[in-house]
């Protein structure tokens, strides 16, 4: 934790906010609640200072609604029929209650699956769909009689999610938490919301996306009780078995003694540890909640929640802070001897930006445009595009900067360059009012080899706007948090109403032309079909051979002229024209957004003006911008007006959807390689559970048959794994139904990436595609080895005979764009000779972000392995790994025998 604790002391969050907002739990030595306190029996300091509590309200009304939101991450198969109990039993115990319960599931994006109810039904089968029992069939109706405006609630956090990732880049459960939270801050009193997840992809409780995450729920009264899932799958066996395991690896004098031990489960202890993430606890601890992390006591624990929303105390205070934008500690306690207090552990004190609170990154942003620098530390570009939708103006706010004149700073654990820029955009009417903005927070990261190449891009970012007509002036900011530098710039702009005449929009320099649903570091919102626009808000294009500048419009026709349109493009040079021509279109194209080129080859080095002119029978309407040509060709520019052919066309679909491998995938599959021969050296000495769910198919149909489960308990000492069966429910029954047929795997933890990127292997590699996998952008790959350069060794051993062959693979893998971190890989061998008794094997393993110990590894979450015999059947091992935990070790371990990487 953050602070030191006051005995019988929990935090709470108090601000100046209406007192609904305020609450704590107040609960006796027997844990009951307490209903007769005063104002005066309540202690609360504020950053270490005494403060005043001015109001003490207890709400206790049985008939008062309450709210209790579901929020279902990313569960693991093993533990999702446990994660599914201890939903349903909530919804069970809630019924003929006042409680309304909302359904969601954050996987890449948040999902609502069910809006506010009590309908038990509806309810069960939407923690069905987000554990994996039933299809989603999108989020049910309104029930009857239930509430809009709670329906509202819930269908704008998904919206409002979206804004938060687009705003922070965060990862997507945790943009849900602050969008959940910010959402029902509209609704008074205490809410709660139940996050049943394998963790969360923060290092520590001092991570400052954490922070906003608890100042979000503080705020808006909302308690977070984390639902740890790895935890509550683990049996007291399981955990008898596993600090069996931490004592033995941390006394030196025995780490050389075999894996193959015997523990002793019946081993005493004083007291059962509390076995949930040390990161879930504290979201929970520093949210007026508390975590759900064990089987047994899982019914108690719901009653807590229940009897939590129904009696609490609402407090107001004096605050002895301003709005600040820092986050402020607070501490309540009461003066009865062993009273608990359940409350709240700081916010940040933020001010007032137009509708809403400004985050707290924004701050020193607005601080700079209040007393902006004579010379900014560092330029940046900001420009305002003139649209339209419908018969309403519309603005694209666009702000820009080269990657090149931020700054760096090393990260040596995990081989990365972390980089991390802020920014804001804010709308002034005439009369000094705040009518618009939009922020960013982007940290990033990058491996040496892309750095080389991400620091000669131009980030580009931008947000839509909705103005009317009238003179306003852009105000923006960056800032590089890295060297903490600031720059600042203010420029005035106007919005000319909506007429039926003759329109066009401003012009736009493309930058960029990505897939419609790519929501890259850019955010791009510019759309031409199913692409989207990237804006050069710097004006900058490059020429090469081949090169074309491209250009964003929009020409709106006049609805009362019947004479044809016409356009014309002028390139000019110091208000001469050097190039030119006509621009040819369709009639039912004109209104809808268009995009033309110009061949660069002509054009030497230098600034230009582009001017767009449209006419429409007596009607003429021009639009302009200035273009940069950097490293173009000697040539002089031609100085007579050329054929429209020759200089502007519009690019076909085809051409549009082209992608092609750059010098930056190859860079990054470097990055990747450099990333894995370093892999295991990396990783620190931990414990983890492996599940293996052994399954059957004797026909190649996907009739699965379940042929057992084994928990094990996986060592990585010294930079090698080992592994030790701890429980085997396995029936005998299961043994019987694939007789001969057990499947093993290892090499999870490093050798399975060895294979795809170890030099020697010579694996040849092909660019397929980027997409998003769990919140991150991935670059994806194709790979393939031969048989010459194969070191994937499968074995069969039948009685006293071992059968083995190395086999050619190929397969996918799923590289971080920003780190060159693997995510996803997939393994599959050729067919094997024939009469070996293994036809084929395939492995998929997935990787994920880890808190181990305070801070984040990439660590393998879940694998799948397929061994294919002859008849078409199939042995399949469905493989999780949960629940790691750090340990320490003063010498070397040693192992019976070397891990086999596969079977």
């Amino acid at each position: 934790m953050r602070t030191a604790r006051l005995a019988a002391v929990l935090m709470v969050v108090v601000c100046l906010l209406p007192a609904a907002d305020l609450n704590v739990v107040v609960r006796d030595p027997h844990g009951h609640i307490v209903r007769n306190l005063e104002p005066a029996d309540f202690q609360l300091l504020e950053d270490g200072e005494m403060s005043l509590v001015k109001d003490a309200t207890l709400v206790d009304d049985p008939r008062k609604e309450r709210l209790i939101t579901l929020l279902f991450g990313p569960i693991q198969n093993d533990v999702a029929p446990v994660v599914r109990t201890a939903a349903e039993d909530l919804i069970a115990a809630v019924r003929k209650s006042t409680v309304r319960i909302a359904v969601y599931q954050v996987d890449q994006s948040l999902t609502l699956l069910q809006t506010f109810a009590a309908d038990q039904k509806a309810l069960k089968s939407a923690v069905g769909v987000a554990t994996g029992t039933r299809r989603s069939r999108g989020a049910e109706p309104i029930p009857p009689g239930g509430d809009q405006d709670l329906a509202a609630i819930a269908e704008q956090a998904v919206k409002t999610a979206a804004g938060v990732m687009s705003e922070t880049s965060v990862r997507p459960s945790l943009a849900a938490l602050i969008a959940l939270s910010r959402e029902q801050a509209k609704i008074p009193g205490r809410k709660a919301i139940l996050y049943f997840s394998n963790g969360l992809p923060v290092a520590n409780a001092d991570d400052a996306v954490f922070q906003n995450v608890v100042s979000a729920a503080n705020r808006a009264g909302v308690a977070i009780y984390a639902v740890d899932a790895d935890a509550l799958a683990i049996s007291d066996k399981e955990e008898r078995l596993r600090n069996s395991s931490i004592e033995l690896y941390n006394v030196g004098g025995r780490m050389n003694m075999p894996i193959g031990v015997t523990f002793n489960p019946e081993k005493p202890r004083e007291k059962a540890p509390d076995r949930s993430s040390p990161v879930l606890r504290a979201l929970s601890e520093e949210t007026g909640g508390f975590s759900l992390a064990s089987a047994g006591s899982l019914r108690s624990d719901l009653r807590r929640i229940r009897e939590d929303l129904a009696a609490y105390y609402e407090l107001s205070y004096e605050s002895h802070t301003g709005k600040d934008g820092a986050f402020h500690n607070t501490q309540v306690g009461v003066n009865r001897p062993q009273f608990r207090v359940q409350g709240r552990e700081g916010y940040f004190a933020l001010p007032t930006l137009s509708t809403r609170l400004a985050l707290p990154f924004e701050v020193p942003l607005l601080e700079a445009l209040d007393h902006p620098a004579e010379l900014p530390a560092f330029f940046h570009e900001s420009a305002v595009m003139r649209l339209r939708q419908g018969d309403r103006p519309a603005q694209f706010v666009t702000m820009g900067v080269p990657a090149g004149q931020l700054e760096f700073q090393e990260d040596s654990s995990v081989g990365v360059l972390r980089g991390h820029l802020t920014l804001i955009a804010i709308v002034r009417d005439q009369a000094g009012q705040i009518v618009s903005n939009f922020g960013r927070d982007v940290p990033f990261q990058c491996s040496p080899g892309t750095c080389l190449g991400f620091k000669d891009r131009y980030l580009a970012f931008a947000d839509e706007f909705h103005l009317a007509p009238g003179s306003y002036t852009l105000e923006s900011a960056m800032r590089d948090e890295v060297s903490g530098r600031t720059s600042t710039r203010r420029s005035a702009f106007s919005v000319e109403p909506v007429t039926a005449e003759l329109g066009i929009s401003s012009l736009c320099l493309v930058k960029e032309i990505v897939p419609a649903n790519d929501t890259d570091l850019d955010a791009p919102a510019l759309r031409v079909g199913h692409r989207a626009i990237v804006p050069a808000v710097n004006g900058v294009v490059r020429a090469a051979d081949g090169a074309a500048a491209s250009l964003f419009y929009t020409v709106y026709p006049s609805k009362s002229a019947t004479a044809p349109l016409a356009l014309h493009l002028d390139v000019l040079k110091e208000g001469r024209p050097v190039l030119g021509g006509p621009v040819t279109g369709k009639p039912e194209s004109w209104g809808t957004p268009q995009i033309l080129s110009i061949d660069l080859k002509s054009l030497a080095s230098g600034p230009y003006d582009l001017r767009l002119v449209a006419s429409q029978g007596g009607e003429r309407v021009e639009s302009r911008t200035r273009m940069v040509v950097d490293g173009a060709n000697a040539a002089s520019p031609a100085t007579t007006e050329s054929t429209a052919e020759a200089v502007i066309r519009t690019p076909s679909p085809e051409e549009l959807a082209a992608v092609a491998p750059s010098v930056d995938q190859q860079r990054l599959l470097a990055d990747a390689r450099e990333i894995v021969a370093h892999y295991s050296s990396r990783l620190p000495n931990f414990i983890c559970t492996q599940v293996t769910r052994r399954m059957y198919d004797s026909s190649g149909r996907g009739k699965w048959r379940p042929t057992g489960e084994v928990a094990s308990l996986v060592t990585f000492a010294d930079g090698e794994e080992h592994y030790s069966i701890l429980t085997d429910r396995t029936s005998r029954q299961q043994r019987d139904a694939a007789p001969g047929l057990r499947v093993t795997s290892a090499g999870e933890f490093g050798t399975h990436l060895k294979r795809i990127f170890d030099p020697e292997h010579q694996a040849h590699f092909g660019f397929v595609r980027q997409e998003r996998l769990r919140g991150r952008r991935v670059q994806v790959f194709t790979y393939a080895v031969d048989g010459q350069h194969s070191k994937y060794q499968i074995s069969f051993t039948d009685g006293q005979s071992r059968e083995s062959v190395f086999s050619p693979y190929h397969g996918m893998v799923y590289v971080d764009y920003e780190t060159g971190g693997v995510r996803k890989l997939t393994v599959e061998t050729d067919p094997l000779p024939d009469g070996h008794p293994v036809r084929l094997v395939s492995v998929t393993l997935e990787y994920d972000d880890i808190s181990v110990a305070g801070k984040l590894y990439l660590l393998p979450i879940a694998a799948q392995l397929d061994v294919q015999f002859p008849k078409r059947r199939i042995a399949r091992n469905d493989i999780t790994f949960r629940s790691y935990q750090r340990f320490g070790t003063s010498s070397r371990m040693a192992s019976t025998g070397p891990a086999q990487s596969g079977e």
